[in-house]
């Protein structure tokens, strides 16, 4: 007799893509039963969200740039040292900060499917922060790199004008 195992549902964090699930057809031949690991295991791809910060008129990469991410009950989202999700914080901390790298982009691993806001909490130099992101991770994989663009702040200068005549200024 022949039988199917299908995964149904991949651990939080990893993507499930619909027509894509892991499946093996088997026989069941000795009283021991069946082992499928390594070659023939469910091997799960870990889910990323790729962030990339740009300035907005020129659209180059911006460095140095800090993030945290909010879950829509309000805790901040936790990361390893390896930017993998590590679990969920009701306050700030530095497991809850990640910053971009020189290449403009931070990537976080194994992100729970689910709605987040993405906040800025350090622009880089001469840069406003930008407006809160809300961002859906998806159960079946984001493609696209999220992009959050920053205004270069207003440089100010001021001037001080004197009449040439007036030579006690």
């Amino acid at each position: 007799r022949s039988y199917t195992l299908q995964e149904t549902k991949a651990p939080d964090g990893y993507i499930l893509e619909p027509g894509k699930e892991w499946r093996r057809e088997f026989k069941l031949e000795s009283p021991e039963g069946l082992s499928l690991t390594g070659e023939d295991g469910i091997v799960n791809e870990p889910h990323v969200l790729k962030i990339e910060k740009q300035d907005e008129v020129t659209k180059k990469v911006l460095s140095g740039a800090e993030f945290t991410l909010v879950t829509q009950d309000g805790s901040y989202v936790s990361l390893n040292e390896a930017l993998s999700y590590a679990g969920v914080k009701e306050n700030e901390d530095k497991t809850t900060r990640f910053v971009t790298g020189e290449d403009g982009t931070v990537t976080i691993k194994r992100l729970p499917p689910g709605e987040y806001t993405l906040k800025e909490t350090k622009a880089p130099a001469n840069y406003s922060l930008a407006s809160d992101t809300k961002i859906t991770v998806l159960s079946s994989g984001n493609r696209e790199t999220v992009v959050i663009y920053d205004v270069r702040s207003e440089a100010r200068i001021r001037l001080l004008k004197t009449a040439a005549h007036d030579h006690d200024r």
